[in-house]
């Protein structure tokens, strides 16, 4: 039977030919297919996932998982070809599984060969991760899944590296003294190993808070497909049939995978989302990118790619579109209209007679704050009665969202109310990157209009020597707070009784703006010693923590009310929110997408005049600080971007309608003269509009109505209009905050720091 397969089996390797090559080419298919099927179905173990891919879109990344191994098993096979070729045997499998007294010692200089790589790749990884990761437990993870990652690398290169390692051994055996040594080495090696694998083992017990922040969703279908491949090899050595029923599998799913991707198209959701559903996809699809790219601008013209000029990196379906200049540089089928534009918001809103001049003001922030946690605005407990209550002494927004997913893409549009791509940073160290002081942050503006400026940190991520730009403007900075315990965990205690003894200090004779922020709901989680008990669960847990840092907020509020009466302005917020809906947020709660549930956070306003009652319409935390500046009476220019809601705390009205764009930046791109702007939206009072920019995706949601934005509607014919009308504005926010860093628009732009 084996004689008489196909000569184009042969040709591919999938004959089961003695030689290395083909060997090394059917591992690398086998294992991309399994990798491809158990990656689609494993999603399929949680009821909750949503559906991702259509037909045409499970087609096209077959055909790409399948070009990733073809590409994979050829250069293995190549480098395995080259030093097996000329061995009697002839395949990398001989011997694999016999008895060979010398196999730990072989393995032993096989993992000597490789350590040098092995080393070389862990530190400029790691380096390039502590660089990029604020958190230490963060950094910490993500360096553990770096080196996972190599160990795969590693495994991948083991057999070809450890033949290579045999005859090293069989040659320095013949040496009497070095004879003696390997002959006596596989005992100790088999105790050693047996040592290893039990302090790996408590190891990750002991941490697994944080080794449970790795990518599982990965590591495990990778994993199996690599178990399943192995079985599948030692299968097909003694069952031949089942290499020719294998190799037609591999010829269908080839011309199935070819036949989809031909026909895929890139405006459809499925040419979206195809290279991001699974690991072969999207290896495929960089793959592909490297030999069809021709003007390196990260997008084909075929393949599910929609670039309209091949030739011309000036123009992809990512670049910034510069409005009535002729030329369509997004690929969209239109330049772009100005007309579309929102108009600018006003922020001198006129203040009623006799408002109290230079009210004291008291900023409350916290850490990781859900809106939809709050019971006033529908959450399933009763955990933060004091801000309840706070909110009915004044306006509550109730569609409150942040400009950013994470600290350091929020704060700082707090603080300045400007877009990430429009605030100045020295790319200095790792992040969060220094502020450029020519920004104009809010306790600046406040204390050169003669206010005393203090700040209650609670986290060393804030402090002068972390984040000294964050508190630029403030007089006093107490960083006594974040010094509690290790890492300033579970502090809100300190920082209120921090900022009481600050406000029982505070002279008369200067205004007061006072800045506090707790921390304790942020992640990780961990239970309180004191507070309510849920259960175990993260999302329990977060709920103990918010409670507990809503009696703080409760006593410092009854201190703010017994030093100032009624004639303090209060604000409270939060910098983003956090999520618990699965699967999405499953494991990563915040920080790496622009979903509602995310950025939606609370802002309350309590102070002279101000109405008592909700605000429905949509608001950003970018509009704190001319709001806190329009109510104090400060009339010179500031280059605001967000809006004031006087109109909506003193007269209960809507001032303008809202267009809210938020923006996942990540400065440290710039660096490696990447764009930073990896995903913006634009929302509006009931649609929300998504672009990923990495993989030019498109989601569209109507986020009043679909809270957790599970329903995607651009590729909906009813909302076809909406769409392309919202699309047209993002690119018009898109070329007006992001069009400098592109060689073009309005925006500031940044450039790396010199060294």
């Amino acid at each position: 039977m084996g004689r008489a397969r196909p000569i184009v089996w042969r040709a591919l390797g999938l004959s089961a030919p003695r030689g290395p090559f083909g060997w090394a080419l059917r591992v690398s298919l086998r294992l991309s297919l399994l990798l491809w099927g158990v990656e689609l179905l494993w999603p399929l173990l949680s009821p909750e996932a949503p559906a991702t891919l259509g037909v045409l879109g499970v087609g096209a990344s077959l055909g790409l998982s399948l070009l990733a191994g073809l590409v994979a098993g050829s250069v293995l096979g190549l480098w395995a070809w080259a030093l097996l070729g000329s061995t009697p045997e002839g395949n990398p499998l001989s011997g694999l599984f016999g008895e060979d007294p010398q196999r730990p010692v072989v393995s032993l200089v096989a993992a000597l060969l490789l350590l040098p790589f092995f080393a070389l790749g862990a530190f400029v990884l790691s380096e390039a991760v502590i660089a990029a990761m604020a958190q230490p437990h963060f950094a910490a993870t993500t360096v553990v899944g770096v080196h996972l990652g190599l160990v795969l690398v590693a495994a991948v290169l083991w057999l070809p590296v450890r033949a290579l390692a045999a005859r090293l051994v069989a040659g320095l055996s013949r040496v009497p003294p070095l004879g003696w040594v390997l002959a006596r080495l596989p005992r100790t090696l088999s105790v050693l190993a047996g040592i290893a694998l039990l302090l790996t083992a408590l190891v990750l017990i002991r941490f697994w808070a944080i080794f449970q922040f790795l990518p599982w969703a990965v590591i495990l279908p990778l994993g199996a497909a690599a178990v399943l491949t192995l079985a599948l090899t030692w299968l097909a050595r003694r069952a031949r049939p089942l290499v020719v029923v294998e190799g037609g599998v591999f010829m269908l799913a080839l011309v199935a995978g070819v036949l989809a991707l031909s026909l895929l198209d890139g405006r459809s959701a499925d040419g979206r989302r195809v290279t991001r559903r699974t690991l072969g996809a999207q290896a495929g699809h960089k793959l592909a990118l490297a030999v069809l790219d021709f003007d390196r601008d990260g997008h084909m013209h075929v393949l599910g790619g929609r670039d309209c000029a091949p030739f011309d990196a000036a123009i992809s379906p990512v670049a910034v579109d510069i409005p009535d200049n002729g030329v369509d540089e997004d690929c969209d089928g239109a330049d772009l209209d100005p007309s579309r534009l929102a108009a600018s918001v006003r922020r001198d809103w006129p203040l009623p007679r006799g408002y109290p001049k230079n009210p004291p003001v008291v900023l409350i922030t916290v850490d990781a704050f859900a809106a939809n946690r709050m019971a006033v605005l529908g959450g399933r407990r009763d955990n933060t009665p004091h801000i309840d209550a706070l909110a009915r002494q004044g306006t509550l927004f109730t569609a409150c969202f942040s400009q950013g997913p994470s600290t350091r893409l929020s704060f700082p549009s707090i603080m300045t109310s400007r877009w990430d791509t429009q605030i100045g940073r020295r790319l200095e160290g790792r992040h969060p990157f220094p502020i450029e002081a020519r920004e104009q942050m809010l306790a600046e503006v406040l204390a050169q209009a003669g206010y005393q400026t203090a700040a209650i940190v609670s986290d060393r991520y804030f402090t002068r020597k972390r984040w000294s730009s964050i508190t630029d403007g403030f007089q006093r900075v107490v960083e006594s707070p974040a010094m509690v315990g290790k890492t300033g965990r579970h502090n809100s205690k300190q920082v209120t009784d921090t900022a009481l003894a600050a406000l029982a200090r505070h002279s008369a004779d200067e205004p007061l703006f006072l800045w506090a922020h707790y921390y304790d709901a942020h992640s990780p989680h961990r239970q309180p010693e004191q507070g309510p008990r849920y259960g175990t669960s993260r999302e329990d847990i977060y709920d103990a923590e918010l409670g507990l840092v809503d009696a703080e907020v409760g006593r410092l509020v009854r201190g703010i009310r017994k030093r100032f009466g009624t004639q303090v302005l209060i604000a409270l917020t939060a910098d983003h929110g956090i999520a618990f809906d699965a699967p999405r947020h499953r494991k990563f709660n915040y920080g790496y997408d622009l979903y509602s549930v995310v950025l939606h956070v609370p802002l309350i306003f309590v102070g002279p005049e101000i109405a008592r009652g909700t605000q429905d319409a949509a608001v950003s935390t970018m509009d704190v600080a001319p709001t806190i500046t329009n109510l104090l009476g400060i009339t010179r220019k500031l280059p605001f971007e967000g809006a004031s809601l006087v109109p909506e705390l003193l007269e209960g009205r809507a001032s303008r309608p809202q267009r809210l764009v938020h923006q996942f930046y990540i400065t440290e791109r710039l660096r490696k003269r990447e764009d930073p702007l990896e995903i913006m939206s634009l929302r509006t009072e009931r649609y929300h509009l998504i672009h990923d920019r990495r993989v030019d995706a498109y989601e569209l949601y109507d986020w009043r109505e679909d809270y957790l934005e599970r329903e995607d509607l651009s590729g909906s014919a009813g909302a076809a209009r909406t769409f392309d009308a919202l699309r047209q504005q993002l690119a018009l926010y898109t070329y007006r905050l992001h069009g400098r860093s592109q060689g073009h628009g309005q925006g500031p732009g940044q450039v790396p720091a010199k060294k």
